[in-house]
């Protein structure tokens, strides 16, 4: 058999203006700009995103502006723009929706913090897994397919044929992250909620630790429960990833690890901190991700983690 596996990376979804789901009573999206996905520059690393332009709630004339920035033409929006737009709302939507009906401590958490914090909940980035290298017996027939990666992640299918048991676990011993992508493709990894746009008692994520943890869900523990940044402006927490029983293509049937849902809080930068809270925007706070908390996150889909016991 050829299996050859070099390694994984992560891809991260980050608005360049903050996106933001309602969810009463349907879910619906509010000013959601353009977004690009932003491959990694190596395995297992996290690359910062553009700068945010915006936190407000943005309305849909000042998200026209933001969207016409760069323009050459008097800053007017071209009309194709807005049914790109639209469409791109729809995949995101379809792939959210494969998220939530295959993770329910995802689900679970969202409701429990919509509960608390209201109607509305920003989210700060999606990431999904992408193979760096190539495993030779799986991708060597995919021809054009991956072409299709965003396509597979919405509606929650592979662009590879089913694995079997035997490579599947023959992967999962070189590298877990890897066996997470053979078989759950490009469905999203996690979403990450913006835990300082929440308005209430859990807007900081300390408190949305403590909140979640008494609820019952296991939060990962590798490198403590919270993650903090080299100049401690960035905050990060997340649960453990759920299981599903995954049907291999030699008939065997077994639980494999699913997704998660990332926490972050973004803290104003110190040449901001005399604003007040009316005046800071998106971009007075700390941008882009930290490797050290990036390796530490994505073992929310260890063994180790899925199978520790709650604290």
């Amino acid at each position: 058999m050829s299996l050859i596996y070099d390694g994984c990376m992560e891809a991260v979804v980050r608005a360049p203006a903050m996106f933001i789901f309602r969810f009463s009573p349907t879910k619906s999206f509010h000013s959601l700009p353009s977004l690009s996905f932003l491959p990694q520059l190596s395995s297992r690393s996290i690359i910062s995103s553009s700068k945010v332009l915006s936190h407000r709630s943005i309305s849909h004339r000042s998200h026209s502006r933001a969207m016409a920035v760069g323009s050459q033409t008097n800053m007017i929006v071209d009309t194709s723009a807005k049914g790109a737009e639209s469409l791109f709302r729809m995949a995101v939507r379809s792939m959210e929706k494969v998220y939530l009906d295959r993770n329910p401590t995802a689900k679970a958490v969202l409701d429990l913090v919509l509960s608390v914090d209201g109607n509305q909940i920003c989210y700060d980035h999606f990431a999904f897994r992408t193979f760096g290298a190539v495993i030779k017996k799986y991708v060597k027939n995919l021809g054009n397919a991956n072409r299709y990666a965003a396509l597979a992640s919405t509606l929650g299918c592979l662009t590879w044929e089913t694995p079997s048991y035997s490579d599947y676990q023959q992967l999962a011993r070189e590298s877990e992250y890897a066996a997470w992508t053979l078989v759950n493709g490009f469905t999203v990894n996690h979403v990450t909620i913006s835990v300082h746009r929440l308005k209430s008692q859990i807007g900081n994520i300390k408190s949305l630790n403590h909140f979640i943890n008494e609820q019952g869900f296991k939060l990962n523990s590798e490198g403590g429960i919270l993650k903090v940044s080299p100049d401690g402006l960035l905050l990060q927490s997340s649960t453990v990833a759920d299981s599903t029983i995954f049907n291999f293509s030699d008939g065997v049937s077994e639980p494999v690890p699913c997704s998660y849902i990332e926490f972050a809080e973004r803290l104003v930068l110190p040449q901001y901190t005399k604003l007040t809270n009316e005046e800071i925007k998106e971009f007075h706070r700390r941008d882009g991700f930290e490797v050290g908390n990036a390796d530490k996150i994505f073992e929310s889909t260890s063994m180790d983690q899925i199978t520790r016991k709650a604290a």
